[in-house]
């Protein structure tokens, strides 16, 4: 009890803050074959004030930029929570105006090499991005 949500997640999944802000209008969302397709577009409060990210869905966050570069993907976890309560937002239910926190957490290592890396990588997905894995935005010793 008073404990920041986010702090403690990120605490607790040993993730990572990616970005912080308020859902803007250009999000949108479709359903086509079976899946929710979409992209949220957020700009930046606190910390991330005069910043801006996306992050791109087919049923699940997959790929984001951040200030228009390609930032953390799949494989590697992107989640949205409400920013005051922690909770998960499912997709399409990121609604413009709201307040939102994108947290990252490094997945499994099954999913980083081999078999399920080319089941689950931003190329699987047509997106023109190089994997690289999410540590390496945030820690200098890993190599970028």
């Amino acid at each position: 009890m008073g404990q920041d949500p986010i702090k403690r997640i990120i605490e607790v999944g040993k993730g990572y803050l990616l970005f912080k802000g308020i859902v803007n209008d250009d999000s949108w969302w479709e359903t086509k074959d079976g899946f929710t397709f979409g992209k949220v577009c957020i700009d930046g409060i606190d910390e991330f004030k005069n910043q801006n990210f996306q992050t791109w869905y087919q049923n699940e966050h997959l790929v984001s930029w951040k200030n228009g570069e390609a930032h953390v993907t799949c494989p590697d976890l992107i989640c949205v929570v409400n920013n005051k309560t922690g909770y998960p937002i499912t997709n399409p239910d990121c609604n413009e105006g709201d307040e939102i926190a994108v947290l990252g957490f490094k997945a499994p290592e099954i999913w980083r090499h081999g078999k399920g890396f080319e089941l689950l990588n931003p190329r699987y997905f047509n997106h023109d991005i190089e994997y690289r894995p999410i540590e390496s935005f945030f820690d200098s010793k890993v190599q970028k």
